[in-house]
This record gives structure tokens, C-alpha cells and sequence, in this order.
């Protein structure tokens, strides 16, 4: 279903585009059709990735990276949304270090986690440290925010859970997301609350290396 409504999705998309050039006193109701197809889209492509995941159908490309270059990509992609709510990134973590993953699937579920930070939080750093050790590869992400209500650390990862601050555009898929992306990598992600206030997240999966693929 949500990949038969992506092709009705943009014909609905193009005639907004065309109306609002056709017809510049249309171009406030068009303005809003078209947030509102942007709402859906992004919606039906978290769905398509959780039902590939479902199906086992996630395409996997498995290789040597780089930890640091990899989060300081999610990060500077995060920026320009970090920086209305005056939140600044911080990688913490040796240069050396290099993980065998699915850069993609590992770079969307971090990117997932910052941006629920990024919700709850404001004025503040957000932490990204990372490391290795003989068998796992870690990254921890703590913030400043409003952290969870008691009990819902265990529930952020669910499938369209909202908490009482979340925005009312999210889809509540994307933790979700997050979850099974580390899942592909056989590791585990949690959340709980910092006792200075604030929530962590802990990343961890095994170090595995091209001669140990994922099956």
C-alpha cells in the first residue's frame, strides 16, 4: 500500500507545483498541500523501510569505516537543524578507529537518534562518543533535554509511540528505525535517562570484519 500511494503522491505534488505558478493568488493553499504531501512522503518512506525490514528485503553493503568520519557526516547533515534551537555536536572518539558496517543503515539509525534529541532539546551539546574494543564497537549519545517520562525509555523504540513533547508532524516510526537498522548489525540500542537530566542512548554491536560477514 505505501508504495502504491507514491506514485499518486507526485501527480498530487506536480499539479500543487503547477496551480501555485499558474495561479499566484492559489499559492497559499498550494504552499500548504504541498507541507502536507511532504508529511505523507516522509511517513510512507519509513514505512517502506520497516516493511523491507520486516520481509528481509534491506539491501546490505557491508564495509571498512572510519567511526569519526562517519558521525561527523550525520552531524553535519543535522546542523542547519540543530541550529535554531542553538544545539552544537560533539564526536568524541580516536581517529583510528574503523568499523566493518553497513554505512547507510548505521549512519540512519545515529541520524534517527540525534534528531529525537534534537526534538527535546535546546541550548545545549549533544555528545557522540564511540569506541572499540576487542569484540564490540560502541557509541553512546547523551543530551541535555527534557529526558523520559518514567517508563517510556522502554517504549521510545516501539512503532508510532509519541511521548508528551513529541512534535505533532512526527511519524513515530523513526526510533524504530533506528532500532532495526542496529539489529541488522546483530547489536542492540537502548535509551534511559542521565541523572543530571537529560536521556542517553547506548549503541552496541559486535566487531565483526570482512573475513566474520553478517548473515
Amino acid at each position: 500500500i505505501s508504495h502504491q500511494l507514491k506514485t499518486p503522491l507526485t501527480v498530487i505534488r506536480v499539479a500543487c507545483e503547477r496551480l501555485s505558478m499558474d495561479n499566484p493568488s492559489a499559492e497559499p493553499v498550494a504552499e500548504t498541500c504541498l507541507w502536507q504531501i511532504s508529511k505523507m512522503t516522509a511517513l510512507i518512506q519509513d514505512l517502506l523501510q520497516l516493511g523491507r525490514f520486516d520481509c528481509n528485503r534491506q539491501k546490505k553493503n557491508f564495509s571498512y569505516v572510519n567511526a569519526q568520519e562517519l558521525l561527523e557526516t550525520v552531524t553535519n547533515d543535522l546542523t542547519f537543524v540543530a541550529l535554531p534551537k542553538n544545539l552544537t555536536f560533539e564526536v568524541i572518539g580516536g581517529s583510528d578507529v574503523s568499523w566493518y558496517c553497513d554505512s547507510h543503515w548505521l549512519k540512519e539509525a545515529v541520524g534517527n537518534i540525534l534528531k529525537n534529541c534534537i526534538e527535546h532539546a535546546s541550548d545545549s551539546e549533544i555528545q557522540i562518543r564511540y569506541e572499540s574494543d576487542e569484540h564490540f564497537n560502541r557509541i553512546t549519545i547523551e543530551d541535555s533535554g527534557c529526558g523520559f517520562p518514567s517508563g517510556y525509555e522502554q517504549q521510545v523504540f516501539q512503532r508510532f509511540s509519541f511521548g508528551s513533547s513529541t512534535k505533532t508532524d512526527s511519524s513515530g516510526l523513526g526510533m524504530a528505525i533506528a532500532q532495526e537498522a542496529i539489529k541488522l548489525h546483530y547489536g542492540s540500542v537502548s535509551a534511559a535517562n542521565r541523572p543530571e537530566g537529560g536521556a542517553v542512548f547506548r549503541i552496541v554491536f559486535p566487531r565483526f570484519d570482512a573475513n566474520h560477514l553478517y548473515h
